[in-house]
Order: C-alpha cells, then structure tokens, then sequence
C-alpha cells in the first residue's frame, strides 16, 4: 500500500505534540512505560497517516511493527 515508515522518521511531530495536549503525561506513562511522547511512536504515525493519507488508512486492515534480531558470529 505504501513504504514503510522508518523507525527515526520524526514527520509526525506535530501529532505527538497533539497526544501530549491530549493525554496527561502521568496517564501516558502508566498506559505505555514511556516517560514521553516521540514522533517515533507508532500511534503518532498512524495518526500522521490518517491526515496525510486517509486512503491508505481505508484500505488497512491492521499495524504491525517489525522485529529485528541480530546475530554475531
């Protein structure tokens, strides 16, 4: 449907500063474990996409993020 948005894309700043009014920062670390909100969050990209790209949103069915493992030696 659309690349992949990489890990250190910041493009959703704005989004995560919209969840940052929205939530209060204790509520966000109780939920998350995180003590603030990035653009790296996942939420914060799907929220960027649902502005930016609404028909990608509608033709999605579920998120899922990539887990990486590596192996030395």
């Amino acid at each position: 449907m659309r690349r992949s948005i990489v890990w250190l894309d910041n493009r959703s700043r704005s989004e995560s500063e919209e969840i940052g009014r929205e939530f209060d920062a204790d509520e966000v670390y109780r939920t998350t474990g995180q003590q603030e909100i990035l653009p790296a969050w996942t939420a914060t990209r799907i929220r960027w996409l649902c502005k930016h790209e609404p028909a990608v949103i509608n033709r999605t069915h579920k998120f899922l993020l990539v887990e990486i493992t590596w192996s030395i030696g």
